[in-house]
């Protein structure tokens, strides 16, 4: 496995465009012990300037990420309802690899901050992420992913499990 750095260009496909991407996507957050919630995301994400000789469409990036529910997380006790609404923003380090000319999987890791807001109390807490994805190039700027990822920390009953998809426009 050899790797070439290539400063400002990953491939010939980008020559024309950045090592930049956007994205927006749809998501669902499942605390334990609370109902999912739903929420919305806003991905920015650059790839860093490096080619692998053997799949050279695929690439590493640094990707920052906000989320946020619209519809609470929450939990049903004694005939009460329990709403919590979280916020979160997260940095992660990504390998996109494409394993046929338009279907590429995506493993990322990093950290995230989360503003956990209920009707007792609210707290923020850090914690570490890890990711897998499945993604498919639909044009040359546009692709589609759908992800899964896992908050942990040191308590187990403090996992936050999240799925959901963006749409990742390449400019």
């Amino acid at each position: 496995m050899a790797l070439a750095w290539l400063p400002g260009q990953v491939h010939a496909e980008s020559a024309a465009q950045s090592n930049w991407y956007l994205g927006a996507g749809a998501r669902v957050m499942k605390l334990e012990g609370l109902q999912e919630g739903y929420g919305g995301s806003l991905l920015l994400g650059w790839k860093l300037p490096y080619r692998h000789t053997e799949t050279p469409r695929s690439s590493i990036a640094l990707e920052f990420d906000l989320t946020a529910t619209t519809d609470p997380l929450s939990r049903r006790a004694d005939g009460e309802r329990a709403e919590a609404d979280l916020r979160q923003g997260g940095a992660y380090l990504a390998l996109n690899t494409f394993v046929t000319e338009r279907v590429f999987h995506r493993v990322r890791l990093g950290g995230v901050v989360r503003h956990l807001d209920n009707d007792v109390r609210s707290r923020t807490q850090g914690r570490l992420v890890f990711g897998f994805g499945l993604g498919l190039r639909l044009t040359e700027r546009l692709d589609l992913l759908a992800d899964a990822q896992t908050q942990y920390w040191s308590v187990p009953d403090d996992l936050l499990h999240e799925g959901g998809v963006t749409a990742r426009w390449h400019f």
